[in-house]
């Protein structure tokens, strides 16, 4: 099982205050590429 790093668990903040953010704005405010927040 893979744990949580600080990334995910910006990550889920972003989306528990606002679930209909796209991508690339979650992917901004975390300052990754959008890329990077679709890592599996």
């Amino acid at each position: 099982m893979e744990r949580i790093d600080n990334l995910d668990k910006k990550i889920l903040k972003i989306i528990m205050n606002n679930a209909r953010i796209a991508s690339k704005d979650v992917a901004q405010e975390c300052g990754v590429s959008h890329s990077a927040n679709e890592r599996a």
